[in-house]
């Protein structure tokens, strides 16, 4: 059975995805975090889970090598409830894939990547209007 999982970051102003064909990897994230570190000059938070590919040494590696700029802060086990990207996803496949039924793995990314990007802005503005 094919996979595709996607990786998230949101903040104040924008969102940013990234689509993995299979699990997400160490290898990936730090892929995407240097995508993060090269667009925002500022620190960044991270809120992650407890993902494998999370707590890796090659992760440490880069998180230690990036430290001036990454902060990361790790959910306790077993709580999604406290992750706000939990939210955007749970809205996000409630709203775009539910009764969608792909015949295979490229129809399942397209649909991912034509409806997420609007979608996800919007709700993330609403988020964070709602904050104020």
């Amino acid at each position: 059975m094919e996979k595709l999982s996607v990786i998230g970051a949101i903040s104040k102003k924008d969102f940013h995805f990234q689509i993995i064909t299979g699990s997400v990897k160490s290898q990936d994230l730090i892929y995407f975090l240097k995508i993060l570190l090269k667009e925002n000059r500022k620190k960044i938070l991270i809120v992650w889970d407890n993902l494998s590919a999370h707590k890796s040494k090659t992760m440490n590696e880069f998180l230690k090598a990036n430290e001036e700029r990454l902060r990361v802060e790790f959910l306790p086990p077993y709580a999604p409830e406290l992750n706000p990207q939990e939210y955007i996803w749970c809205r996000w496949k409630k709203n775009y894939m539910a009764n969608f039924c792909p015949e295979n793995l490229s129809q399942l990314i397209q649909r991912t990547k034509s409806r997420s990007q609007n979608y996800l802005l919007k709700k993330l503005k609403a988020m964070m209007e709602l904050a104020r």
